[in-house]
């Protein structure tokens, strides 16, 4: 064996040359492989079989106008990780808009959930915190001047009763029911149409003043207040915007009341809790976004991403290195998804018969 390697080595050095240029040449047979696989998984390019995708398949075939609605998590950033106001700053953007995606906090950062029914106690409210429901709001209106938000078709919440434009979210919820114009606070009929009164109000809100949302003036104890109300007088619809780590937690300072240690069973009826001061609170919620699939196609994106313009190209930026979808940054590979607009998708696939993904 020994003696096999060595004449293999021996001719090896014999023709480095040779071997430098085969392994060179070798080498470029491989970067497009390795741009392939660099690239998100689509799972819609996988041929399998299954009951849920044959359905899904029909409806896209038989309706093309059917909704694509998407859903995004959204969580509580751990505290101890969140800077201070008087130095945040936001994530900023390079290469014509892209945000950078070295700057923003990574996964590792949210806050672990906490057990069914218990709540977590840091930030006050959790994901009901007043600050968070403002960034959450704020972060729906990102969605609505984005370039897709053209796109968005109109959502109804069924906590509220209210229509959104195609984006719904906590923020929403409580929009909707502090202006004291929801399904919560106007009376209705019964199955036999027998009129019944509201199942709570925003009219009297003893010791607070009733303020909307987007009142400069709201507090956590206005949120405590709405969540409590909306809680109880929803059919329990409310709760289910929060995570399964919801739950009523103590506070003495608090001026709401509530179930504290308890849990909801099949019936929708408490069991085993406690009425004491506290806020309602969870790690996490929803931002939901409705999209026109006709819409979509129009304005020149494409819907499944295997059909969408494949970003493959090797270009240089005063930020560093960009593969397809993706950037050099100090040593690793950050996403740099690129910014599209309406015109540019719409040229594109009328040139290269492949618009733009919407992913």
């Amino acid at each position: 064996m020994g003696t096999r390697f060595a004449k293999f080595s021996e001719s090896m050095v014999a023709h480095r040359k040779r071997v430098h240029i085969a392994v060179f040449i070798l080498t470029l047979f491989m970067i497009p492989g390795a741009l392939t696989a660099l690239q998100p998984i689509d799972m819609e390019s996988y041929e399998m079989e299954s009951p849920e995708l044959t359905a899904q398949s029909i409806i896209d075939n038989e309706f093309p106008t059917s909704e694509i609605i998407l859903g995004f998590v959204v969580s509580v950033r751990d505290p101890s990780q969140v800077e201070d106001i008087s130095t945040w700053e936001p994530a900023s953007t390079i290469d014509g808009g892209t945000p950078d995606y070295t700057s923003i906090p990574p996964a590792s950062q949210i806050v672990e959930a906490g057990q069914p029914w218990v709540g977590i106690s840091e930030p006050n409210g959790g994901i009901l915190n007043l600050t968070i429901l403002k960034e959450i709001d704020y972060k729906a209106k990102l969605v609505e001047e984005h370039p897709l938000g053209q796109s968005l078709k109109p959502l109804v919440n069924e906590v509220t009763g209210h229509q959104t434009t195609g984006d719904m979210s906590l923020a929403d919820t409580f929009s909707g029911f502090m202006n004291n114009t929801s399904i919560l606070t106007q009376p209705g009929l019964s199955p036999l149409g027998v009129p019944t009164p509201p199942p709570t109000n925003w009219s009297d809100c003893f010791p607070l003043d009733c303020l909307s949302f987007d009142d400069v003036n709201v507090t956590q104890d206005h949120i405590d207040m709405a969540a409590a109300r909306m809680a109880e007088g929803s059919n329990n619809d409310f709760l289910r915007w929060i995570s399964l780590d919801r739950g009523f937690v103590s506070d003495p300072t608090s001026i709401q009341s509530g179930p504290i240690g308890g849990s909801l069973d099949s019936e929708g009826n408490w069991q085993n809790e406690m009425t004491g001061f506290g806020r309602w609170s969870g790690s996490a919620s929803w931002l939901l976004v409705q999209l026109d699939r006709a819409s979509l196609e129009e304005s020149g994106w494409e819907i499944v991403w295997k059909d969408a313009k494949q970003e493959k190209s090797i270009r240089s930026s005063d930020d560093g290195l960009v593969i397809g979808g993706y950037r050099l940054a100090n040593s690793e590979l950050v996403l740099h998804p690129p910014q599209y607009s309406e015109e540019y998708c719409l040229e594109l696939k009328e040139e290269e018969g492949a618009g733009c993904s919407v992913e």
